[in-house]
């Protein structure tokens, strides 16, 4: 019996790799963030409404901007569809780790860690250029973090709701 499991094409990506709950603040309100974004424009709506409120006019816009834009990005180069769990998931998949990683990577100027973790989903003819927009969106989902810290929420689930 082997402890492996074949993972199909079409999940590649979704495997459960931990819980919200169990990430870094900073991660967390990454995969957070980058689920509501998933679910459509009223999400993304409410998403640049909470940019303007927390980080102000200008810098609220931009950050957003820039988040639509590394999304674009990820989306149309990545190197197979990106998967994630739903909203209420309290698991968190390989691909939205990854993504999470990334931005943490980028956020603490780990530039040789944040390309590789693009290269790993995007091609890399675009890997320098999402390194290069998840480094502003570090410093964002940093004050994100610590705003939710000092608030006394987790941008995490609260206990006992639905797996997916």
């Amino acid at each position: 019996m082997s402890i492996f499991r074949p993972i199909s094409p079409r999940t590649r990506g979704a495997e459960h790799v931990g819980l919200l709950q169990e990430l870094p603040a900073l991660e967390r309100s990454v995969v957070v963030f980058l689920r509501n974004w998933c679910e459509g424009e009223a999400h993304r709506a409410m998403l640049e409404r909470d940019c303007l409120a927390r980080l102000g006019t200008d810098t609220g816009a931009r950050d957003y901007s820039n988040f639509a834009r590394l999304m674009r990005l990820c989306i149309l180069n990545a190197r197979r569809p990106l998967l994630r769990h739903g909203l209420a998931c309290p698991c968190v998949g390989a691909d939205e780790h990854a993504f999470a990683q990334m931005i943490g990577a980028a956020a603490a100027w780990n530039r040789d860690g944040a390309v590789e973790l693009a290269g790993r989903l995007v091609d890399s003819s675009v890997a320098w250029e999402v390194t290069l927009l998840a480094e502003g969106l570090g410093r964002m989902f940093l004050r994100f973090a610590r705003s939710d810290l000092q608030a006394g929420t987790t941008g995490a689930l609260p206990p006992n709701r639905s797996l997916h």
